[in-house]
């Protein structure tokens, strides 16, 4: 394993979570951070990298949390998030992304929008990724009538397609297995990436023990407030799924979609 570049690390921190992400979490977040004044991002940046480097980063709890109401009387709790927080798992997503697109199954939409391998796969199959900002009603609307557009038009062109059934994967993100996400997730990372690997599942591990008492976290992840990162590793976990249903449907001459995001996930045309 190649040794640890301290420098090279905080000069690649302060490169990924670049001013547009900075702009981002302060414009987009529900919750408004307590100083008025927005602090120096490569200040900022400079300090919470040195503490990482120095083993001295913890998450915090949640600032707050957003209540969403769902269908059917269901409330989610969608947690805010420091500032730090919020860049620790941006960036070690944005760093494992490559990795984290192999194998998109066609078919499965929604959650790329950091970019990279999947999300151009998705705009060749002309179907919309998720809105900027996951919680705009009226974006997040947009984007599902084109996926539910993408759905007519397999049927409209395949007439044995006659029947759509709907399934919804249930309290998704909060059933994630933890050790299961960092078993597949090790497996295709580079091995250069293990302390990013090491980070990300520090976070997702602790970020909640103010909930949990300091008991460490075992399962669930949080449902991003300002990004798409748990979209991403979501969609990620479901791979294997995805995999097994789309030959399952082409065997029996049938289509397969899935679209993930925090109200649908998956969908599928038999």
């Amino acid at each position: 394993m190649p040794k640890f570049n301290k420098q090279k690390f905080k000069d690649e921190f302060k490169k990924v979570v670049g001013s547009r992400f900075w702009r981002h979490i302060h414009k987009e977040t529900l919750i408004p951070f307590r100083e008025r004044k927005i602090p120096d991002r490569i200040k900022f940046l400079d300090e919470l990298s040195e503490r990482i480097i120095q083993r001295k980063y913890d998450p915090y709890p949640p600032r707050s949390y957003v209540v969403s109401h769902k269908q059917n009387l269901v409330v989610r709790f969608i947690p805010a998030l420091s500032r730090e927080d919020y860049c620790v798992y941006f960036f070690c997503i944005k760093k494992l992304e490559d990795e984290i697109a192999h194998n998109r199954v066609i078919g499965t939409y929604g959650g790329w929008r950091l970019g990279g391998k999947i999300r151009r796969l998705e705009n060749f199959d002309e179907v919309s990724s998720v809105p900027d900002f996951s919680y705009d009603r009226f974006a997040w609307l947009k984007a599902w009538t084109e996926f539910q557009r993408k759905a007519y038009n397999l049927y409209r062109l395949n007439k044995k397609l006659k029947y759509f059934y709907i399934f919804d994967i249930a309290n998704f993100y909060d059933s994630i297995r933890l050790d299961r996400l960092e078993l597949i997730t090790r497996e295709v990372a580079d091995k250069r990436k293990t302390f990013e690997v090491n980070l990300l599942f520090y976070f997702l591990c602790n970020w909640n023990r103010g909930y949990l008492n300091y008991e460490r976290q075992s399962m669930g992840i949080p449902q991003d407030e300002v990004g798409d990162c748990s979209r991403i590793l979501g969609n990620f976990y479901l791979q294997e799924y995805d995999n097994y249903l789309y030959k399952l449907t082409k065997k029996e001459n049938s289509a397969y979609l899935r679209y993930a995001d925090d109200v649908n996930g998956v969908n599928s045309i038999f």
